[in-house]
């Protein structure tokens, strides 16, 4: 029991390092494209939630949305001032984390092929970041004046389907394809020293 928290505090910190680095460090975890910004951030909150377990993934989330708070204090520019509502900046990312635990669990079951319910995984869990971020968006920023005195007469719903179509699909591809092949062979090395480990 000591080892597996001990196990869960280094990863926690290890990629929660990463996360933060990624998120405060220009031009690594966002890639900004006019007011929008894609995130790449997600790649390690899936990594290090896939392999640390439950309350490791929502620890990450968390650790995403407190530098994703932060970051729009710092730097206020674009859609980045509406995510210094924690409920549009840490409140996504928590439930994030919580829904990536909980659908590898539910595909890890589902899916023999273990490389397709990894990348099934990482795939839905992007999409429903996309989702609750947007949705926290909608809720509690796109209605007020701010967004008003920001994008004038532009239809919110429009703007929304825009950030869901572009923003989405490129962060689920990446999760998809990036993220899921590292995966793979963080999980292939685990399986190589755990067969060592039991022929010595």
């Amino acid at each position: 029991m000591r080892d597996k928290k001990v196990l869960e505090m280094t990863t926690t910190a290890m990629f929660a390092a990463i996360v933060l680095v990624m998120t405060f460090v220009p031009f690594m975890g966002f890639i900004v494209i006019g007011p929008v910004a894609i995130t790449i951030i997600h790649i390690p909150v899936l990594i290090g939630g896939l392999f640390g377990g439950k309350r490791v993934a929502i620890a990450l989330g968390l650790t995403f949305g407190i530098g994703s708070l932060f970051r729009s204090l710092m730097t206020p520019d674009g859609l980045n001032i509406f995510f210094q509502n924690p409920l549009v900046s840490v409140l996504p990312r928590l439930l994030f984390g919580i829904a990536l635990w909980y659908l590898y669990v539910l595909f890890n079951r589902l899916i023999k092929n273990k490389l397709i319910s990894i990348a099934v995984t990482f795939g839905l869990s992007t999409v429903l970041h996309t989702v609750f971020t947007l949705t926290a968006l909608y809720l509690f920023a796109f209605q007020s004046q701010l967004f008003q005195d920001f994008f004038g007469d532009m239809n919110v719903i429009n703007f929304i389907w825009a950030i869901a179509g572009f923003n989405g699909i490129i962060e689920v591809l990446i999760a998809i394809f990036i993220a899921t092949p590292i995966a793979w062979r963080i999980k292939d090395y685990n399986r190589y020293e755990e067969e060592h480990d039991e022929t010595l």
